[in-house]
């Protein structure tokens, strides 16, 4: 039996809470909200490394004479005091600063990560985050009463980039303050003004803070408890990641595929190169938001019932494993078999 050190930056992941179903995913103040796959995907993670004979559990869980053979750090760099060290790396230097891959490749044993442009097989091996992915869905789409939703949290990035896509977000929401009964926003902190990024943007935020500022969107709705609850009643589902980089795909759109909505897509530049083009909408491709919204209000109901078809083709097909709990649990277990001999 090896021991690994999971080495989680969020206090609310300790305890071994990361692999637990009830782990909570996001927080802002006394609000916190969990993935609707219950945390599926880590918790298949650790199941299958403790039945490959490892014993993982979180930094807090260890005492400082255990014998500790891999340390694992999750989401960020932290100090390492182990031989050999892994960093599982969901977010980017664009979103932390610590997350430097020119730096951290140096550090580290193997880093895994979804970043294309710094994959090398050598230090750097490409991984996805754990999705777990649902097989049927409502296909009755013209039914659906919403056309179109947006889920997720107002951020900024800490530092100014040019793979920020936040702006993006707050573009479309924006706009859609014009309109009633076309689209909903869903998610936390949408009760308080737009973030802004960079230094003199965090000055803003702080400053909204302390006075208690507060923004007026009528299409707000507040959070939810599961988002299969909004977008299985929803045709289109804005998906904008927080960054624009190569390979990088996350939660937003597997959950659209889970709930037969069809997504709205920008981010990874190459997102073609993982999901087929005909199940989603590049949102690349339409010069403004008033464009998009003529665009997806005149395609006929036999097109919409065509996409949502192919995305059940897909996801019901060997190239969705790429994205899935047990690909990632085996990428991991592959590594751990040739560096814990």
């Amino acid at each position: 039996m090896k021991n690994i050190l999971f080495n989680c930056h969020s206090n609310s992941d300790l305890n071994d809470n990361i692999f637990k179903r009830d782990r909570i995913w996001l927080s802002s103040g006394k609000s916190s909200i969990q993935k609707d796959d219950k945390n599926l995907g880590f918790f298949h993670f650790a199941n299958v490394l403790k039945k490959n004979n490892y014993n993982v559990h979180t930094q807090d869980l260890w005492n400082k004479k255990d014998k500790i053979d891999l340390q694992i750090n999750f989401a960020h760099h932290q100090k390492i005091t182990c031989e050999k060290s892994y960093l599982l790396l969901p977010e980017s230097v664009e979103i932390y600063d610590k997350n430097d891959l020119n730096i951290l490749k140096k550090i580290y044993t193997k880093i895994f990560c979804q970043y294309d442009d710094f994959i090398d097989n050598i230090k750097i091996f490409k991984t996805n985050y754990p999705f777990v992915i649902k097989k049927n869905f409502d296909q009755d789409i013209n039914k659906r009463s919403l056309l179109s939703a947006m889920i997720c949290s107002n951020k900024s990035q800490k530092k100014k980039s040019k793979k920020d896509l936040y702006f993006k977000r707050f573009e479309i929401i924006d706009f859609m303050e014009n309109y009633e009964n076309i689209f909903k926003l869903y998610g936390m902190d949408w009760n308080l003004p737009f973030k802004k990024s960079g230094s003199y943007g965090r000055i803003i935020n702080f400053i909204n803070k302390i006075l208690k500022k507060k923004s007026k969107l009528k299409n707000y709705e507040g959070l939810i408890k599961n988002k299969s609850d909004i977008l299985k009643k929803t045709k289109f589902s804005f998906c904008i990641e927080n960054s624009s980089i190569n390979g990088y795909i996350s939660d937003p759109i597997f959950d659209s595929f889970n709930n037969g909505c069809i997504p709205i897509y920008l981010g990874a530049s190459n997102i073609s190169k993982y999901i087929p083009e005909n199940i989603f909408i590049d949102l690349r491709k339409f010069e403004n938001t008033n464009s998009l919204f003529a665009h997806i209000n005149s395609i006929p109901e036999k097109k919409m019932e065509e996409i949502q078809l192919n995305i059940n083709k897909f996801i019901n097909s060997d190239d969705i494993k790429y994205f899935n709990e047990e690909s990632f649990a085996n990428i991991i277990i592959n590594h751990l078999k040739k560096d814990l001999k």
